[in-house]
């Protein structure tokens, strides 16, 4: 898992003239600094990820890249999460190891959308920009989602999905993402179970982190788990229906690399974003390649 070589974009744009395609390598971590819980999201030929922050402010950055080897920062979702006491550490009060964890970045109709929940604020923070480099960020405030996944559906309606333990939580929000959706449904994902995955109960964490995507008319649920006397790991469920059906497997147990979702290059190609907990150095995100067999991702 230390390095391996990709086509990227610009290779592809520049074979286009010149006949010459060059390949760039991609080192794990792909950045040497802590870059928590990511998420991401491709646009067209650019990738945007996002990572925990915490207490710092400007919080929740955006990173841009076009061949996933070099990455910039293009912005932040909020320069403030909320003015109080902890945030400004008033009155011998601070938000150190709180502030905002494990963001989800998505993009649905022009539409930016980054979904953080705060410790200090008890509230899920909704914001949404047309300009991710250099735009204003609306907020929308959600009731705590711990480590949430926001998920726009084919048919328009808009989901988070949530929680940690045994099962997995989900809520539906308006089809402007604009708040929970009154009379919406509401529940535990039928089949999530990580329990009958790793085939124990004793855990460090047991789960978290999810990340919901689907790919050719189905379903995948991300989480992490770290069973005890395991390294952590990271679970996918697939079901063809979003809400219940589900059947899980571990996708990946190696060196403690999880947490995060997946994604395809311009190209076809498939990979996942992880992190690892590497220290003092803090948890760094990884690439990891995969590929799909008899309708499950395989690293």
């Amino acid at each position: 898992m230390g390095c391996f070589k990709l086509l990227a974009r610009a290779a592809l744009t520049a074979a286009a003239f010149t006949g010459i395609s060059f390949a760039v390598t991609v080192n794990n971590p792909i950045m040497y600094v802590d870059s928590p819980d990511p998420s991401i999201v491709r646009v067209d030929d650019a990738y945007y990820m996002v990572t925990t922050t915490m207490h710092f402010a400007p919080g929740v950055p955006v990173f841009k890249s076009t061949d996933l080897a070099q990455w910039r920062t293009v912005g932040y979702a909020y320069q403030t999460l909320t003015n109080n006491d902890q945030q400004n550490l008033n009155g011998g009060k601070d938000a150190y190891g709180k502030g905002s964890w494990a963001s989800s970045i998505r993009y649905h109709k022009g539409f930016f959308y980054v979904l953080t929940p705060s410790y200090t604020t008890g509230k899920t923070h909704l914001y949404k920009t047309a300009d991710v480099e250099s735009g204003q960020w609306s907020e929308v405030q959600l009731p705590f989602y711990h480590d949430p996944s926001l998920f726009f559906d084919d048919d328009g309606t808009v989901w988070v999905f949530y929680g940690s333990g045994d099962q997995i939580s989900y809520v539906q929000l308006n089809d402007d993402a604009s708040g929970v959706k009154a009379g919406g449904k509401s529940g535990k994902l039928g089949g999530v179970s990580v329990n009958q995955v790793t085939g124990t109960s004793n855990y460090y964490v047991q789960q978290e982190g999810s990340h919901m995507e689907k790919v050719n008319g189905e379903y995948y649920l991300f989480t992490i788990s770290w069973p005890a006397g395991k390294s952590r790991s990271e679970i996918v469920y697939r079901s063809k229906s979003l809400l219940s059906g589900f059947s899980g497997r571990y996708f990946l147990s190696d060196n403690g690399v999880a947490q995060g979702g997946i994604f395809d290059t311009p190209d076809g190609k498939w990979y996942a974003l992880l992190f690892r907990d590497s220290g003092p150095v803090g948890r760094m995100s990884h690439l990891v390649p995969m590929e799909w067999k008899d309708g499950w991702p395989v690293p």
